[in-house]
């Protein structure tokens, strides 16, 4: 049992590294770059009407300033400018993924198709309830994530002060990676609540990704438009590896999967022979 875990963590590790290199070896060649335009819209929308962190800001100066206080109310209030900032920094991060859901959904549908061979006709009215669905699902895992975020507020003193970062940084991941899965999980009929589960029994999957995109966001400016184009394209390659779908782009192979592959369209069975 624990040797097929550490199998299965290790293939995780290894799709997340086919993905990374097949992204970057597609932007190489110049293709999907268009994306990138609407982040760096809303970079420079953020940059000169935004100014988030005052707000979030000027709270936690007067959280600190009230620690001299010491003891319970010292930590309380401390801990309420820390979970307060926090939550902002989600919302703002989460709002950006709200208003690029449709230009992600566009960008997974490609690039599964670039890469698998699969054609999907273009339709306004799925690409809306697609974006609905995207908006929604965003919603459930910013409010799941405000929970674990408070849950863990409430049991913060049995972790040592040190891994609360750490700690806090694990649960963004998790539930962003659960938002850029969403979009491959609705092209392939998965339902939402079908999508949590998904998350829930690949969390490891959900971690490495939502970590991918936690870290690129991190980068000052122009974290806000490339992250979310990278994290799409990565999770877009993850998912056909772990559904175990033959891909003909960038040299891959069709990965060794217990599952049962999908059929192939008739563009593929011509590739194939």
């Amino acid at each position: 049992m624990k040797l097929i875990e550490e199998q299965n963590k290790m293939k995780t590790f290894s799709y997340h590294l086919e993905a990374i290199i097949a992204t970057f070896k597609t932007l190489i060649k110049g293709r999907f770059l268009v994306f990138f335009v609407p982040g760096l819209a809303i970079m420079l929308l953020f940059l000169t009407i935004f100014s988030l962190g005052s707000t979030y800001n000027q709270f936690t100066e007067k959280a600190e300033s009230v620690s001299y206080i010491g003891g319970f109310l010292g930590w309380l209030f401390g801990g309420i400018g820390s979970i307060f900032s926090t939550i902002l920094n989600e919302i703002q991060k989460f709002f950006i993924l709200v208003l690029l859901s449709p230009v992600m959904s566009i960008l997974s549908e490609n690039y599964d198709a670039y890469l698998t061979g699969q054609k999907y006709k273009f339709d306004v009215l799925k690409l809306f309830n697609d974006v609905l669905r995207a908006v929604f699902v965003v919603f459930i895992a910013l409010i799941l994530e405000m929970s674990c975020y408070l849950l863990f507020f409430v049991f913060s003193f049995l972790v040592p002060d040190a891994l609360e970062p750490a700690c806090y940084f694990l649960i963004t991941a998790f539930f962003v990676g659960f938002s850029f899965y969403d979009y491959s999980l609705e092209r392939y009929s998965v339902g939402t609540f079908g999508s949590l589960g998904f998350s829930f029994s690949k969390m490891l999957t959900m971690v490495l990704t939502g970590s991918i995109f936690s870290l690129i966001f991190m980068v000052p400016y122009i974290g806000i438009p490339i992250a979310p184009v990278l994290t799409v394209m990565i999770s877009t390659v993850v998912y056909i590896k772990i559904r175990g779908i033959k891909v003909y782009e960038d040299g891959y192979v069709e990965p060794t999967t217990e599952k049962q592959p999908e059929l192939p369209n008739e563009e593929q069975k011509t590739l194939e022979n």
